[in-house]
């Protein structure tokens, strides 16, 4: 399917959800997921279907894109759920390996990973020394898994290892040593650029501070190197500000708030945002004016799929080790 532009602005959506739903994914893809570079936001409350909408932009892009490397950062989210064998379910990786195999899980030099499955996935687990050698490990034939989060306690080794894997990313890029376009899907974004420090220390807090003036500085020079960041947030503001104000194209989730000081035109739709259901999506455009509701599918797993064991920690141990 060759890229184009496609103007439905102007096409009355059919009564029909399914060809509202249609004409809305195609703009998305043309529009959106065809035109690397683009940084998407999206922003809703806890269990108003964010994760499952960053799924359904995987399954797009593997469709419509299938030259871009995708990356997608774990943070360890899974979901207790009683009728499993092993009590929980809902498991990210478990979820990106059942529907996107084949996928390449990338971890720091200490840290592992146990799959538990009779599912026979196409998965491969790559190590490397520090965080910001993953881009030289990013696999474009593969959906990429960069797996850091849950294996550093430390507030301040953490914020260390993000900050320089950041800072190196746009330094690859800016000699081309690193595949693109690339995209980066990165859940609960606001723990990497808060508005306002969430660490407990002032040397971590200081750390956090380089994080955001490290993407301050760079998050447009990604967008001109065909690099994006697809992120999500709880609320619009919890992002720092210069950070959010780089996102061309937004996607309000239930529970969203804007405010008259920062967005004044959507937080008049503030009404909308809040009645959402979990299985909907507004999109605004670069432009600022919005299309939608988009309906997308639920992307479940059995509940017998099996489990993720995360083993090791990397840097300092904390006390109860």
């Amino acid at each position: 399917m060759e890229a184009k532009n496609v103007n439905l602005e102007n096409i009355e959506p059919d009564e029909d959800i399914k060809n509202r739903d249609r004409h809305w994914t195609l703009y998305l893809v043309y529009n959106f997921i065809k035109k690397p570079g683009q940084h998407m936001l999206e922003m809703g409350k806890t269990n108003s279907g964010k994760t499952q909408f960053l799924y359904w932009l995987v399954d797009k892009f593997l469709e419509a894109a299938p030259k871009e490397a995708l990356v997608w950062f774990d943070i360890g989210k899974s979901q207790y759920d009683p009728e499993s064998p092993y009590k929980e379910s809902g498991n990210e990786i478990l979820t990106l390996l059942y529907y996107f195999s084949p996928v390449r899980i990338i971890l720091l030099t200490g840290c592992d990973i146990e799959i538990i499955s009779k599912y026979p996935f196409d998965v491969e687990i790559v190590h490397v020394p520090t965080a910001d050698k993953v881009w030289e490990q990013i696999d474009n034939s593969r959906l990429n898994i960069i797996s850091i989060d849950p294996y550093i306690e430390n507030e301040i080794i953490y914020s260390d290892q993000i900050a320089q894997m950041f800072r190196r990313l746009i330094w690859l890029a800016n000699r081309s040593r690193i595949y693109r376009p690339m995209t980066i899907f990165y859940d609960e974004f606001h723990n990497v650029c808060p508005s306002h420090s969430t660490v407990s220390d002032n040397r971590s807090s200081r750390q956090q501070t380089k994080i955001n003036g490290i993407m301050k500085r760079n998050i447009q020079k990604l967008r001109s190197i065909g690099i994006r960041i697809i992120a999500t947030s709880h609320n619009y503001t919890q992002l720092f500000k210069p950070i959010r104000q780089s996102f061309e194209w937004l996607v309000p989730r239930r529970g969203t708030t804007f405010y008259g000081s920062d967005e004044y035109v959507l937080s008049n739709f503030n009404p909308r945002w809040r009645k959402m259901a979990s299985s909907q999506a507004y999109i605004v455009k670069p432009a600022g004016d919005h299309i939608g509701p988009l309906n997308y599918p639920l992307y479940a797993i059995p509940h017998d799929i099996g489990a993720v064991r995360y083993r090791g920690i990397y840097g300092e141990e904390p006390e109860w080790e």
